[in-house]
């Protein structure tokens, strides 16, 4: 499934000369540009198989590390993976690190990473009712996972560097939603207690 959201760069054409020479592609085009969460969710709706995995559209993760990931399959209901060596900037590593210390201290969990690629149960995956708007969806969907009870494994990963473009998770507007985001989702899952989704065998 390729969620093509709403890209000037040629995506979109390639996404669909994908699609009409493998049955096994499908091409969904957003209409504009809507954001991680939505097209996400936009994914996960759309999911058909057992399982469910993200991969982001940088290139950084690497064919061996998607393969250690899904060789994991039908040992556990969640497969997760954290960076098994940083290859990014002192400053890069140490937000990413802060995050993580954040997110675990706020939920309650003892968790490696909340943003690398990961596989889910589809049937627990489809029930889960997001509450964030922007790149906080990825950690969002892990902790409703882990705290609905479903067994998982952290598995170590080396991602590539980044070979073109910039990151913008550190424009000031994408700062105040992660924050917000970050308070709204404490609200929903540790005040009010929901989002655990009821499993089934």
């Amino acid at each position: 499934i390729i969620i093509d959201d709403g890209s000037t760069d040629g995506t979109s054409e390639l996404a669909d000369r994908l699609a009409r020479e493998d049955v096994r592609v499908t091409v969904h085009h957003n209409a504009g540009n809507r954001g991680l969460a939505y097209s996400y969710q936009r994914g996960i709706a759309l999911a058909t198989k057992n399982y469910t995995s993200w991969v982001a559209g940088n290139n950084i993760v690497s064919r061996e590390a998607l393969e250690d990931l899904y060789d994991r399959l039908g040992t556990v209901d969640t497969v997760l993976s954290y960076v098994k060596k940083d290859v990014r900037g002192w400053f890069r590593r140490s937000v990413s690190r802060t995050l993580t210390a954040l997110i675990n201290i706020m939920f309650g969990v003892r968790m490696r990473y909340f943003t690398g690629p990961c596989v889910y149960r589809t049937d627990v995956l489809q029930r889960i009712q997001c509450v964030s708007t922007g790149t906080i969806i990825v950690p969002e969907v892990l902790l409703r996972m882990v705290k609905s009870g479903l067994s998982y494994v952290e598995i170590p990963i080396q991602p590539k560097a980044r070979a073109s473009g910039r990151t913008k998770t550190f424009r000031i507007r994408n700062l105040v939603a992660v924050s917000i985001s970050l308070v709204r989702l404490f609200w929903d899952m540790q005040i009010k207690g929901t989002g655990r989704v009821r499993l089934t065998p």
